[in-house]
């Protein structure tokens, strides 16, 4: 989302068909919030909060053992802040975030109920907003604008309630 990986931590909740053949639809709703710490531009900082709601669908699962591939079609809804610093006066500023996606997952479960998810794929910022250090209007001044598409990149450990 912001110029530099963000470190945050999504919690999420996933609704699926009990897996009777290889082939099983999947929902997953989450939340995060993650942060870029003070990030270096030009003669001054920036810092960039992400806080957003996502939703994926994913039409079908393949179950190879304890290995599930799911592909799935993802929609944010949330904010992008973005905070100046050593600057003379320094502004955040709070832009809405809207994006679609496809994302695909990979879950091994590994030991019981624990298991580990890895997931990749394109998001398409559906708003793009432009920060800058001011004034805006001075050329290559601009800080940050979302790319499009945007990569998407993570790993983490869950347990699976069953």
């Amino acid at each position: 989302v912001p110029p530099h990986a963000l470190v945050g931590a999504p919690a999420f909740f996933e609704m699926a068909f009990r897996e009777q053949s290889r082939f099983a639809p999947v929902g997953r709703a989450g939340f995060e919030r993650a942060t870029s710490g003070a990030i270096p531009l030009l003669a001054h900082d920036a810092t960039f909060t992400w806080t957003v709601g996502f939703l994926d669908g994913c039409p079908v699962r393949w179950s190879l053992g304890s290995l599930k591939l799911t592909p799935c079609l993802r929609l944010e809804a949330g904010a992008l802040e973005g905070a100046g610093g050593r600057v003379v006066r320094p502004v955040t500023t709070t832009r809405p975030w809207f994006a679609v996606g496809a994302v695909g997952r990979a879950e091994w479960m590994f030991h019981g109920p624990l298991f580990l998810d890895v997931e990749g794929g394109l998001r398409f910022p559906l708003l793009r907003t432009t920060y800058y250090f001011v004034p805006q209007s001075v050329p290559g001044n601009a800080v940050f604008e979302p790319s499009v598409p945007g990569w998407l990149v993570s790993a983490g450990l869950g347990v699976r309630f069953l």
